[in-house]
């Protein structure tokens, strides 16, 4: 069995492969569940990890919440594990299996919750993020760009060698326009409002 430890906090991860002998210590721990490091390996006693996903040795992937060892047939919609939704509401019936870890498990994926000691390649290297943001806002806050300006020409001149460009969709940029249109909208909506109430004033006079 492989394991997948990640370090969200740094950004790292680390490949462990246990023989059929040590990975039977995990056998009957479901995901979601949080385990002492010392089930893998003496050096990482006293660390808490949490089992987060894994699949077996056709990449079937297992499902939290579903206490077996078997694969199931599940109808699965939007967002849930083991399926891509494709066009919108499109639920499907796929093959998933239970989240309860057994010899059929062959890669199992975890993250490290705290720490003891230093973990070689995991706790003592801080990768930095590989790309940016895409949203406009975050892009100015983490850059100190001015709003409004060219973010292109200043992406160009302040991003990091081996920091990736993000693919920008200019999205929600507050300019004198978009402000012209909410302002318009909300007389809109309270003419309408007040019109509504007029003719319903005159109906109750005429009819009740």
């Amino acid at each position: 069995m492989k394991l997948n430890i990640a370090h969200p906090a740094n950004g790292t991860q680390k490949c462990i492969e246990m023989s059929t002998k040590e990975e039977q210590r995990l056998y009957g721990k479901k995901l979601g569940e949080q385990i002492n490091g010392n089930l893998i390996a003496p050096e990482y006693e006293d660390s808490i990890f949490e089992l987060t996903g894994g699949n077996d040795y056709q990449g079937i992937c297992m499902v939290k919440g579903q206490d077996t060892t078997k694969r199931l047939r599940l109808l699965l919609k939007k967002n849930d594990t083991g399926y891509r939704c494709r066009r919108i509401g499109v639920r499907k019936r796929k093959t998933v299996r239970g989240g309860v870890v057994s010899n059929e498990t062959q890669v199992l994926n975890m993250i490290l919750v705290k720490e003891n000691k230093p973990i070689e390649g995991l706790t003592d290297v801080v990768k930095e993020k590989s790309h940016l943001p895409k949203k406009i806002s975050k892009l100015c806050a983490l850059l100190d760009i001015p709003q409004g300006s060219n973010i292109k020409n200043h992406l160009k001149e302040k991003i990091e060698p081996g920091q990736k460009l993000p693919k920008l969709k200019v999205v929600r940029t507050i300019t004198k326009k978009e402000i012209e249109k909410r302002e318009s909208g909300k007389k809109e909506r309270k003419a309408r409002a007040a019109q509504l109430l007029k003719d319903k004033h005159e109906y109750e006079k005429l009819y009740l």
